[in-house]
């Protein structure tokens, strides 16, 4: 048997290292798709059910379009939830537009006072 040299020992940390962050880069890209394809789904689908309807000579009321879109949207929505965390799309809070919105009132206050 061989011995393992530091070399060996490095590159394999640095192997698993690269593996844990193009795992999680990878599981947060595929939700951050799984989401935004859910939500075009919610758009659509009411849109193509009505049309298909509509062809087949079966046109759908109005209320039951909205009541459907609606239903729909919600079950989407709840899907979705679980991926909320994972996703970083859902992670926006508006924290540095806050911040920025906050520095211009502050500036035009202090023009306003002087």
């Amino acid at each position: 048997m061989e011995n393992i040299t530091g070399v060996e020992i490095g590159i394999a940390i640095g192997i698993s290292i690269f593996s844990i962050i193009f795992s999680i880069a990878l599981i947060r890209m595929v939700a951050n798709l799984l989401v935004i394809l859910a939500f075009a789904i919610a758009v659509f689908v009411p849109i193509i059910w009505f049309i298909i309807q509509n062809e087949a000579g079966q046109p759908v009321p109005i209320s039951m379009l909205y009541i459907g879109t609606a239903l729909f949207a919600f079950v989407v929505t709840l899907m979705t939830l679980p991926l909320w965390p994972i996703a970083s799309i859902m992670q926006w809070t508006g924290k540095r537009e806050r911040q920025r919105l906050d520095n211009i009132e502050s500036k035009t206050t202090k023009k306003g006072q002087k």
